[in-house]
């Protein structure tokens, strides 16, 4: 219908543009490896004597193959970005894997595996990361993978959590926090992940995502235990932030020293704050979806869960749910790039951003409510600028100036060469949007002809209609049961409110809004049909159908016209025929070309039917 708006399909898109990114990718890179703790694991638990194991219900609940040993009620993080890479199936764990599937990839992570190696030792076995790296080595070279093809395989590694949740503010059974001041702490870490990244490197990685640590402080567990149970434990946060600014200085150091390494620092800290996630329509930022038993921090088994799990961050007490981790990979994952692209840093400014546009939506309301006569709207294009959702609306380059650059400026060189396929840019210049980029912006904030934007367009649409209303109800008592509006001959009003009703009666669809409110005024209808069969049709023996029951004016293709009888009339009578059938003609032309422009329909499936 009219009232449906293409505005509303951009921002429909842009929600479900994951679901649709995932179909039809081809593969980006050959092999994909895992390494890490909980946030990664999918399943090298199982069989090890740990209460850090999640092979039972109700993990796994929103998991195709049900309870994997995945730490949450359905996908990781890594699943999500394999098959954003075009991976068909889930990188099996390495504890189940066949040894054939090292040509493709493997999952070494383990839940409460650390650095050091003493991290969870509380909890029973446990892989740690320079175990699983060696775990990596052995399966390569016994089905001799070729080096050139480990050098293009992808490598993420999420790794971190537990040397402080397991160890450094864990102070029974561990002494580290005794040792080591929080910056101390970080060193050495840092030190022992120098050491397993080389490792990593000599045998053949090269494109490494490193997450960092997440907001650790502010999951339910550390809230409660370090946080006084009234918010996320600075102490935690700031520690944690200090190893994430020193695993960021590492990444760097390698790709600057480090023959052929292209690694990745993959921000998960910046956007982890309970106001960003709230931003992002988690209404339950603190509380564990499952059920948790006494003093546990994993789900209780068989015990009841939240019915509303896309709106909980946690699944349980310190584990994500699969929404949470749906939103961290998307914030990660940036188009098909040279390697499965991984957005680095800027996965923080994300999230700083919708902050800054959540206080501005909320400042819109505030004037809106408190200011009088303020009648303010929030224009969101924040919510569809998603390289991902570009994709889907057909740009191509996504991350590319239409133009030339100098050297060190964003703006465009002068008088030089620019792109041919402007249309299918994202970007101009180095910050600034293309024309066709403008133009889907404008049409997602603009709603239809009338200048409604799509905050107040419903509003605006019931203003409308009752104003509608309130004109035939007028019009209606003008005319009461008169032949005429004015005086006893026809006028151009008539002629111009004939037009209009027999557009609306035969023209608009059943359902249409203005064709109900009309149809209940039945003086208008009767005024219609009498002025159609003296003015517009010549009598006939046989009786007239109702008004509301007439074949429409406007046909399909191939309709033939009816036949009427030749009568005489005056020329005033000509007059008006003429006037109304102007007057219907222009109603009828204006909706063909709204309809046309707006990708409605073509010019050609309505035809206007003239017996002149």
């Amino acid at each position: 219908m009219v009232e449906e708006v293409l505005s509303k399909v951009f921002w429909v898109v842009a929600a479900t543009v994951f679901a649709a990114a995932t179909v039809g990718y081809t593969q980006q890179v050959p092999c994909y490896f895992i390494f890490g703790d909980s946030v990664f694991d999918s399943g090298n638990n199982n069989n090890l004597q740990t209460k850090a194991k999640v092979n039972f219900l109700p993990y796994g609940i929103d998991f195709a193959k049900g309870p994997t040993g995945r730490f949450t009620n359905g996908r990781t993080i890594t699943d999500f970005i394999g098959e954003l890479s075009g991976f068909k199936d889930f990188i099996p764990p390495f504890a189940r894997a066949s040894l054939e599937r090292a040509h493709i990839g493997m999952n070494y992570a383990s839940g409460a595996g650390g650095l050091r190696e003493e991290t969870s030792e509380h909890l029973g076995g446990r892989i740690s990361l320079r175990n699983q790296i060696l775990n990596h080595k052995k399966v390569i070279k016994k089905v001799n993978v070729p080096l050139h093809r480990l050098e293009q395989c992808l490598y993420a590694i999420s790794i971190g959590s537990n040397d402080y949740i397991n160890n450094y503010f864990m102070s029974i059974p561990y002494n580290t926090s005794r040792r080591f001041k929080p910056n101390q702490y970080a060193h050495s870490l840092i030190l022992l992940y120098h050491t397993h990244l080389k490792s990593l490197h000599h045998l053949g990685a090269r494109k490494v995502a490193l997450f960092s640590i997440s907001k650790i402080g502010c999951t339910p567990k550390m809230i409660r235990s370090h946080g006084g149970g009234k918010g996320c434990a600075r102490e935690v946060n700031t520690a944690v932030a200090i190893f994430n600014k020193n695993l960021e200085d590492l990444v760097k150091d390698f790709n600057k020293n480090v023959h052929g390494a292209k690694f990745t620092y993959v921000d998960i800290f910046s956007g982890g704050d309970p106001l960003a996630f709230k931003v992002l329509g988690f209404r339950i930022r603190h509380k564990a979806c499952c059920t948790l038993s006494l003093g546990e921090e994993l789900c209780a088994p068989n015990k009841p869960i939240c019915g509303n799990r896309s709106e909980y961050v946690f699944w349980d007490d310190i584990h994500s749910s699969e929404a949470t981790n749906m939103m961290m990979a998307r914030s990660s994952f940036d188009g098909p790039l040279e390697f499965a692209p991984l957005r680095s840093a800027e996965s923080g400014t994300f999230f700083n951003q919708a902050i800054f546009n959540k206080n501005l939506e909320d400042l819109v309301k505030d004037f809106n409510k408190n200011v009088h006569g303020a009648k303010f709207t929030y224009v969101d294009i924040f919510s569809g600028g998603d390289p991902l959702a570009f994709k889907v609306l057909g740009f191509k380059i996504r991350h590319k100036t239409c133009c030339t650059l100098s050297p060190g400026e964003e703006l465009c060189a002068p008088n030089k060469p620019v792109c041919g396929n402007r249309s299918e840019y994202v970007f101009w210049d180095d910050i600034h949007s293309s024309e066709a980029t403008n133009m889907m912006m404008a049409r997602s904030s603009f709603d239809g002809p009338l200048g409604i934007i799509k905050e107040n367009s419903e509003e605006r649409e019931k203003q409308i209609y009752k104003r509608a209303s309130d004109a035939y109800e007028a019009l209606s008592t003008r005319l009461g049961e008169q032949k005429f509006l004015f005086e006893d001959r026809p006028s151009s009003l008539d002629a111009i409110f004939l037009s209009h009703i027999l557009f609306t009666i035969q023209v608009l669809p059943e359902t249409s809004v203005l064709r109900t409110k009309l149809l209940e005024h039945g003086n208008l209808v009767r005024y219609a049909e009498k002025l159609k069969l003296e003015f517009l049709e010549a009598p006939s023996s046989s009786s007239s159908p109702p008004l509301h029951s007439f074949p429409s004016s406007f046909s399909r293709k191939g309709s033939k016209p009816k036949s009427k009888s030749k009568t005489e009339k005056t020329e005033e009578e000509k007059k008006f025929k003429k006037r109304a059938k102007f007057f219907l003609a222009a109603q009828f032309l204006a909706v063909v070309i709204y309809l046309s422009v707006m990708g409605g329909v073509s010019n050609d499936e309505l035809e206007y039917e003239d017996d002149d």
